[in-house]
């Protein structure tokens, strides 16, 4: 049998956010653009029930905010500017995999899902620290847990 492949920085889960912001898909656009500054955060992942339907970015919001578009206000709801069915990870995923994901398909984050479960998000700031802390200290031990 061969032995699994292995990162020097882990995987997704030793990364990834924990208990990520999220709202229903009926979520006002505003309110949505509230949370992403009250939380310092640049994604919000749009769930119905347990179900994972979406994600939907700060520059998506931004940009109807400040450009304005016709069909759209900021009071629709966020379903009509998420992006769906997001693409996923799961914890156990090589970091470096799920880097080259978010790179390849040029996104900012992944939400993180465990069987039907949404445990996580991975965002590019959560793979760059990990970079950095490997280059800086040389050290693949993951953050602690937030």
């Amino acid at each position: 049998m061969a032995e699994p492949r292995r990162s020097a920085v882990g995987t997704v889960r030793d990364w990834m956010t924990r208990n990520p912001v999220s709202v229903s898909p009926h979520t006002p656009i505003a309110q949505v653009a509230g949370l992403m500054r009250a939380n310092r955060i640049r994604h919000v992942l749009v769930v119905e029930g347990e179900r994972l339907v979406g994600i939907v970015s700060e520059r998506d919001v931004r940009g109807l905010l400040v450009e304005g578009q016709p069909t759209v206000s900021p009071t629709s709801p966020v379903r009509q500017v998420m992006s769906e069915p997001p693409v996923t990870v799961t914890p156990e995923m090589l970091l470096t995999d799920a880097s080259r994901e978010m790179l390849d398909r040029k996104l900012g984050a992944l939400p993180v899902m465990e069987g039907d479960r949404l445990v996580g998000i991975l965002s590019s700031a959560d793979a760059l620290e990990a970079l950095l802390r490997w280059v800086d200290y040389g050290s693949p031990e993951p953050r602690p847990e937030r």
